[in-house]
């Protein structure tokens, strides 16, 4: 985002959120999200993007995850549409033939998410955790300018570390998972600390429609959170 003249860090979490709704209009996979949103942030770090594109390079970059990683089809008219007829749907496509060669067409890096479906395979964490891991690796993205320096996996780990610490697991972060991850506890007690807050942080707002996409499970968790504290950071 230092790059950009045209465009705030809030531009970016509203672009997201809007990716997002998309999502749940559409029933798209988490990691399509995931997937757009690395576009982007791709994108952005060597190309300047003016403000009144910003939205027709979001609908490319979904356009672009979709094919890659979804198995439902959406036409480039129907995000033209989604878009208010904003950009025509030739516009659309030319931007993602843009995007795919500023990216040299690597469409398939590892994101947040595949770590943390891994990790959570690997050692038969339960659904809880996966599920509520993944929701907090979804608050994350429209707290970009928190997070974005931090990598996928360090992300993953913080994130089922954090929700583990939280469910009350034994041994939140045990010497197996610490040896697979390759990150000690000091690597990632300040990424945690952060997500917390952020968890805090996540009734209402701009978290609104995350927090109805997973449903109770994560009302449940929430109260969870708003009655603790921090002291198993300690």
């Amino acid at each position: 985002m230092r790059k950009q003249q045209h465009l705030t860090n809030d531009m970016r979490s509203i672009l997201i959120q809007w990716l997002i709704d998309v999502s749940i209009e559409y029933g798209l996979v988490e990691e399509t999200v995931f997937l757009a949103v690395h576009y982007i942030d791709r994108f952005l770090s060597v190309m300047s993007v003016v403000r009144d594109k910003f939205q027709l390079l979001g609908a490319a970059a979904i356009m672009i995850s979709v094919k890659v990683e979804d198995v439902i089809k959406i036409p480039p008219e129907d995000w033209s549409m989604l878009t208010a007829n904003a950009y025509t749907t030739r516009q659309i496509i030319r931007m993602e033939q843009f995007i795919m060669n500023v990216l040299k067409f690597d469409l398939r890096p590892p994101t947040v998410i595949c770590f943390i479906r891994h990790i959570c395979a690997r050692y038969d964490f339960t659904k809880d955790t996966l599920l509520l891991s993944t929701y907090v690796a979804e608050l994350t993205l429209l707290d970009g300018n928190k997070y974005i320096e931090y990598l996928p996996s360090k992300l993953a780990v913080s994130a089922i570390v954090l929700v583990r610490h939280v469910l009350n697991e034994s041994e939140p972060y045990f010497e197996n998972l610490q040896f697979c991850c390759g990150y000690s506890c000091e690597e990632i007690k300040s990424v945690m600390i952060q997500m917390y807050c952020t968890l805090c942080e996540a009734c209402g707002g701009k978290f609104q429609s995350i927090e109805r996409k997973y449903g109770d499970k994560v009302s449940e968790f929430l109260a969870t959170i708003n009655r603790n504290n921090m002291n198993f950071f300690a």
